[in-house]
């Protein structure tokens, strides 16, 4: 059980990178942003947080290989 404590507290401090294609609305290109973050939902909260969901649009979020 020790162990299975140890790995969980590992988990929760592992940060990846993630590349989140977006765009606004009334634009006919993408974006693309870059977040070095916990997980999808931090990288989500994140993006909203500076963007209003009413005008933006995310068209895919992707974690990044490990080199």
């Amino acid at each position: 059980k020790a162990f299975q404590e140890l790995v969980s507290m590992y988990k929760q401090d592992v940060y990846s990178t993630y590349t989140l294609i977006w765009g606004k609305s009334g634009e006919d290109h993408t974006h693309q942003s870059y977040f070095y973050a916990k997980n999808e939902y931090d990288v989500l909260n994140r993006f909203y947080a500076e963007n209003d969901a009413t005008t933006v649009m995310f068209y895919s979020l992707k974690i990044n290989p490990l080199s």
